[in-house]
């Protein structure tokens, strides 16, 4: 890890308490907290995004990258924009039809917050504060 890291062993929801992680696998992609009979049920501490930020007295965000396995909603239904105010927000939509992406509670989510998405790379789709386009149009631009 990176010295400024900082590893928890706990899942990120909407809400502060204890849950269960289903193991289904030492890959992560196969692992999750949506019930699963095949898998090893696991209780865990879980927090709100918010939670754990505060907890670390994190104050700033440049980046936030919400990729949960599915729990990618409920991670990012509860966090608090306004506190946070992240530059760029990236989150996974595992669909590839572009009309149940623009009318799913992740983008309505992040509209109502101030955010527009700008790009969608595979299952990751790119937001930023409104505020900001141009600045990152100008980044982007080839001159």
């Amino acid at each position: 890890s990176r010295p400024k890291d900082i590893n928890l062993r706990a899942a990120v929801t909407d809400f502060d308490g204890k849950t269960f992680y289903y193991e289904n696998s030492p890959i992560n992609q196969q692992n999750s907290l949506k019930e699963n009979s095949n898998a090893q049920k696991i209780e865990i501490d879980c927090y709100k995004l918010n939670t754990i930020l505060d907890n670390h007295n994190i104050k700033i965000i440049d980046y936030l990258n919400i990729d949960a396995e599915n729990n990618d909603f409920k991670v990012i239904s509860s966090f608090n924009f306004k506190k946070f105010n992240p530059t760029l927000v990236s989150i996974e939509f595992n669909d590839y039809n572009f009309n149940n992406l623009i009318n799913s509670n992740i983008n309505i989510l992040m509209e109502k917050n101030n955010y527009k998405l700008i790009s969608k790379f595979g299952v990751t789709c790119f937001y930023v504060q409104k505020e900001n386009i141009e600045k990152i149009n100008n980044i982007m631009s080839i001159n």
